[in-house]
């Protein structure tokens, strides 16, 4: 049996111009919202966090932000794995590659640069999908490659599943079919800020602090745990 995190969207740096002068406010409380996540990692016993995209608000935010996020991330008592998302893309002047980021990384983060599979435990394995740009038309899980079916299974991707109505051509579509194309256990998704369930293997888990009032089912972590 294997436990781990499943959460997405953070937006640290959000400009959140919506709400005025709280901006400043709503940027702390999600610092205090992702001590709350680790905490729960840990009271949970977890194997590993999976962070499914837009860690960062954009790729020019502040690098007091950067590295505070940081300094919280390396108190996690267990791994935690970034997955590029629209908001941050793997683009030339990423936030993941400045060396104020990059030569400070906790030990215990790993930021999935590309769809190479890697394990986090004896028999497990994720199948990462970053976004290289903001917007694509292309189905960002089709880059991964076969892995052997006796492991278990976890993607992860940024994108919009292709439900009639609740997806945008150039919005990273991603198939409805994609894990059981893949023959995943699990596959974490990020991008919609409320939590979503496709069948008993696709999940949304949502944004764990809310960016606004239309979204009903935010402020979540998902707690999964696969045999």
């Amino acid at each position: 049996m294997i436990r781990f995190l499943h959460t997405a969207d953070w937006q640290i740096g959000m400009k959140a111009r919506h709400v005025a002068g709280a901006g400043p406010k709503v940027r702390a409380v999600r610092f205090d919202t992702i001590r709350r996540l680790l905490e729960l990692a840990s009271q949970r016993e977890v194997d590993f966090i999976i962070v499914a995209g837009d860690i960062f608000e954009d790729n020019q935010v502040d690098t007091g932000l950067v590295h505070k996020l940081l300094s919280i991330l390396e108190q996690s008592l267990v791994p935690i794995y970034l997955l590029p998302g629209n908001h941050d893309p793997l683009t030339p002047d990423s936030v993941y590659l400045r060396p104020s980021f990059s030569n400070n990384l906790p030990p215990n983060v790993t930021i999935l640069k590309t769809c190479e599979p890697v394990n986090p435990l004896p028999g497990v394995v994720l199948l990462p999908a970053p976004c290289y740009e903001k917007k694509s038309t292309v189905d960002p899980t089709s880059a991964w490659p076969s892995v052997a079916s006796s492991m278990i299974k976890i993607g992860l991707a940024h994108g919009s599943l292709m439900i009639e109505g609740r997806h945008q051509p150039y919005d990273f579509p991603i198939p409805l079919t994609a894990a059981q194309r893949q023959g995943l256990d699990y596959l974490a998704l990020g991008h919609w800020h409320s939590m979503f369930a496709l069948g008993q293997r696709t999940y949304y888990s949502g944004t764990p602090e809310p960016t606004g009032f239309d979204e009903p089912k935010s402020g979540n972590v998902l707690l999964v745990s696969i045999a």
